[in-house]
């Protein structure tokens, strides 16, 4: 089976979503997020060989960078199968072979196997970093349509690619768990999926019961939205050094990383923000993709601010973000003056306005 001829793309589908429309490939060159490439590294392998394949021994080589030269790959590719219907030759750090110094012969070597792949082999190369576009053999994948990165989604799409995730992998879940888990865990890819396989161990495969909202609380247990819920409480009813003993609590004991925790309340006050000009009677919860008890404590927030100190928050939130990224202020000052001005309702550019 030659290639797919895709063009390059970002897979945000994910890795069994991915096996699930194609099959197995004859060459792949994947990159990205971590326990994405490792989930289609084991998808990858039950494709390749179902339960019950007999020889997989004899049809499975492994390499390592450069420890093995690239001519010793492609032999391993151009091995005809034993006992089995397919190989697998995987090589993990391929871009210490692919993207440095390589022979003549042996890069003509292998653009005629990316041109014609052995049909019955799937070459899988995994990077130890981001592929070099520039380099001319990684070019030549690209051409052939095997490069595949696994990013994270958008965090809009974050509940509909963790939903399609848990049917590929046969985890049952509501969606309304998976919305509590999002608000959970924030824009953390990895800690979703990684959470989504606990609870699933968690309320038991053999139960055959779903996922509850209740089981999400019951079991992650750090959950950096209830911090941004309190912190913006906090600026409302508290005292200026209760509120910094509040964020100190949260950068130093809990060791939230400045900028998440920016990201939080950025998202936050959005949230806010379109609760505060929604029309009466709209469904807050379907309109922020949250469940209804998170919709309702953001509805409470909401009637305590206006539409303009929503959108001047936003706006120093921005501004904070920018002296973080470009180093302008220490870490805790930026925050501390961050909070301290989301209290007293002023802009970090200038003097409150009417």
């Amino acid at each position: 089976m030659a290639a797919s001829k895709r063009s390059p793309r970002a897979s945000r589908d994910g890795p069994l979503l991915l096996l699930d429309k194609e099959g197995p490939s004859s060459i792949y060159a994947v990159d990205g997020l971590t326990v994405l490439v490792d989930q289609f590294v084991d998808a990858l392998h039950r494709a390749v060989f179902p339960p019950g394949t007999a020889g997989q021994d004899f049809n499975r080589d492994v390499f390592v960078g450069k420890e093995q030269p690239l001519a010793r790959v492609l032999d391993a590719a151009n091995t005809l199968p034993a006992f089995a219907p397919r190989r697998l030759v995987l090589v993990r750090r391929a871009n210490q072979l692919l993207e440095g110094q390589v022979s003549e012969s042996d890069a003509k070597a292998f653009l005629a196997y990316v041109a014609s792949p052995s049909p019955s082999t799937t070459l899988l190369l995994i990077a130890g970093s981001k592929w070099d576009g520039r380099a001319k053999l990684v070019k030549a994948l690209n051409k052939a349509g095997a490069l595949i990165r696994f990013e994270s989604p958008s965090e809009r799409d974050m509940p509909k690619t963790l939903r399609a995730y848990a049917k590929a992998a046969q985890i049952r879940v509501e969606s309304d768990a998976v919305r509590a888990l999002v608000t959970a865990l924030g824009h953390d890819f990895q800690r979703a999926l990684e959470m989504l396989h606990y609870l699933h161990l968690y309320v038991g495969p053999e139960s055959g019961r779903s996922i509850h909202p209740e089981d999400v609380a019951k079991v992650v247990s750090a959950v950096p939205e209830e911090s941004v819920f309190e912190l913006i409480d906090s600026l409302e009813d508290e005292a200026p050094e209760r509120v910094l003993r509040g964020l100190y609590r949260l950068l130093v004991v809990k060791r939230e990383p400045p900028l998440r925790l920016l990201a939080l309340m950025a998202r936050h006050y959005r949230q806010l923000l379109t609760v505060s000009v929604a029309q009466k009677g709209a469904s807050l919860a379907s309109l922020l993709g949250v469940p209804p008890f998170v919709a309702d404590r953001l509805a409470t927030q909401a009637a305590k601010g206006s539409t303009v100190q929503f959108a001047r928050a936003l706006a120093s939130i921005s501004m904070a973000d920018r002296a973080l990224k470009g180093g302008q202020l220490e870490a805790v000052r930026a925050m501390e003056r961050l909070v301290l001005h989301l209290r007293s309702d002023q802009p970090l550019g200038g003097p409150r306005r009417g």
